[in-house]
């Protein structure tokens, strides 16, 4: 699908020249040998994870499900709110605080910039620590699970980043989202495989 803004970004970057790892139609899906101890319907518990990955009261606010981050492969088409500044200086010693709420623009990207863009030796022109990610949550004190409600027990504390006139905005993670599309084949979780 044609998207204005994505499109002359992909046409700014340029041609994508990565190959990729081929085709995976082939590669049988691994599964636990002893999974039929655990699972007696194989179908029911499909759907069942289906259903638990749109289900928003797994969301500690009653709103976000993971599909709300992860249901478009990862790749949010929000333009608002979806920049973590990360508050350090880029190379040219400009710190970035415009955080909570603020638009994506052309001039955001590319994040590293090099003088030419297909040697990665090259010059770097301009560089920052931003990430463009998904809306978490909004920074709350956990307090107590409520059995029975739909979000958790809480305290809002004052966002000294993600706030708009001292008011908390959803948090924009420091971490690109991952895709879901063959998780199955993936052995370690998050972006650092601080999960396994």
């Amino acid at each position: 699908m044609s998207d204005p803004f994505f499109d002359v970004v992909r046409h700014k970057l340029g041609r994508d020249r990565n190959i990729g790892p081929g085709t995976l139609k082939n590669t049988q899906v691994p599964e636990p040998e002893n999974l039929s101890e655990f699972v007696r319907d194989r179908e029911a518990a499909i759907l069942l994870g289906k259903v638990l990955f749109w289900d928003m009261q797994v969301g500690s606010d009653g709103v976000q499900a993971c599909a709300t981050c992860h249901f478009r492969a990862g790749a949010d088409p929000r333009s608002k709110n979806q920049l973590s500044p990360r508050g350090l200086a880029d190379t040219t010693g400009v710190i970035d605080i415009r955080g909570a709420n603020s638009r994506l623009t052309l001039d955001d990207f590319p994040f590293h910039q090099l003088a030419d863009r297909f040697d990665r030796t090259s010059t770097v022109v301009s560089d920052t620590d931003d990430v463009v990610s998904s809306q978490g949550v909004l920074l709350t004190l956990f307090e107590s699970v409520r059995p029975g409600e739909r979000k958790d027990e809480g305290s809002l504390i004052p966002d000294p980043v993600f706030n708009v006139n001292g008011s908390n905005t959803r948090r924009v993670e420091p971490r690109n989202t991952r895709t879901m599309i063959n998780a199955v084949f993936k052995l370690r979780n998050f972006r650092d495989g601080r999960a396994d």
